[in-house]
């Protein structure tokens, strides 16, 4: 028997039914359709998806040095990137395993490197496809053994250019190699002390803190040579510019005791200025005593040097002087007080214009003579 079509309020309950599931399968199939729509978009903004295959494109090459002046024998490095200035995802697909070169020419333009195919130096990264992205670079590295590799490339001035294959010619640096200096120091040159130069094989480093900047001189190991040798042995003193000096005999004597020595061209220059790191020499040498001026000054200031032997000859503390001194220009001086404590000690001299010059560079022959008179103090 037919199943009967029951009818409520006109309507078809069974047609009704038919009908929701039309449009059940037509939602299912309009909301695939939006996500497969959705998904396609998604991916289309993905980078790699936009990638363009190509051989060229809208590429930058550019060559760099790691150094532009170097010694003759430095290793150094030739560094070449490709550039990807698009907007969009490029791959490189290379053709051959040299991916990128360079060579090395002279003034003239003849080229010293290479020198054969056997000696071309080419990179190719690992890869022959890859990948890169917008404003990312590609980068080649040579290192290039200047010794080894490059026996004939002496000093002068060379210009490097580099290749890489399908993109043409890069920009062209100078280099320039220059000879390397020899560090050591040859014999009678001064060493050690403030130049921190070596003495080289076969020398000494002797006589250190006697010579300007606190340096000794280089000499044959062997080499008796002192100061004491060159005082006997020469004529009309130890040093041929101190003849007729005030403090002459003190110089005098203070290189036969070993405690000053002179320049290798014989001159001992009694008025120039004493440096921080010889008048810190020749303190500790005669006094025994170490000694360490805290200061940015290359020469050592008198109000300074007072201070100096004033604590190690008197008293390390800081003088309380009633008595003052005569000299009018010292009071802007942080040293005041050590300097009216020496003169009243008899240690510093007063003179007509009663100034002492707190500020003025210690001369050589004036040290001698200072450390003298605190050396002759008796506590």
């Amino acid at each position: 028997m037919r199943k009967p079509n029951i009818v409520l309020h006109g309507v078809n309950p069974y047609l009704i039914t038919k009908l929701k599931k039309k449009k059940v399968v037509k939602g299912l199939i309009v909301g695939l359709i939006s996500f497969i729509l959705f998904s396609f978009a998604y991916l289309s903004m993905i980078p790699l998806s936009s990638a363009v295959i190509v051989k060229g494109g809208e590429f930058k090459i550019n060559l760099m040095l790691s150094e532009r002046v170097i010694y003759e024998g430095k290793p150094f490095n030739v560094i070449m990137q490709l550039g990807n200035i698009s907007s969009q995802v490029q791959l490189v697909d290379f053709e051959g395993a040299c991916q990128a070169t360079f060579n090395i020419v002279d003034i003239h333009g003849e080229v010293v490197y290479p020198r054969s195919a056997e000696e071309t130096p080419c990179n190719n990264t690992g890869y022959e496809k890859f990948l890169i992205y917008p404003s990312q670079e590609k980068t080649y590295r040579f290192n290039v053994a200047n010794t080894e590799e490059l026996p004939l490339l002496k000093k002068g001035m060379y210009y490097v250019q580099g290749e890489v294959a399908g993109f043409g010619i890069t920009n062209k640096m100078s280099l320039e190699i220059v000879e390397k200096p020899n560090f050591f120091a040859k014999e009678f040159d001064l060493c050690e002390g403030l130049t921190g130069s070596v003495c080289g094989p076969g020398l000494a480093c002797k006589h250190r803190g006697g010579f300007e900047d606190g340096a000794g001189i280089c000499l044959a190991i062997d080499d008796q040579f002192s100061p004491v040798d060159k005082c006997i042995s020469g004529i009309g003193g130890c040093f041929k510019d101190i003849k007729g000096h005030p403090q002459e005999e003190l110089i005098d004597k203070y290189a036969l005791l070993d405690r000053v020595s002179g320049f290798e061209d014989g001159t001992f220059r009694p008025d120039a200025p004493i440096t921080v790191s010889g008048f810190e020499s020749l303190v500790e040498k005669v006094s025994g005593k170490k000694v360490d001026i805290m200061t940015s000054d290359m020469y050592v200031h008198r109000d300074t040097a007072v201070t100096v032997l004033y604590k190690v000859y008197v008293q390390n503390k800081k003088p309380r002087s009633l008595m003052g001194s005569p000299f009018v220009d010292i009071n802007n001086s942080k040293h005041k007080d050590y300097i009216d404590a020496a003169y009243n000690l008899g240690l510093l001299s007063g003179n007509t214009s009663n100034r002492f010059y707190p500020f003025n560079n210690l001369s050589r022959a004036h040290t001698v003579a200072l450390i003298e008179k605190f050396e002759n103090y008796k506590r």
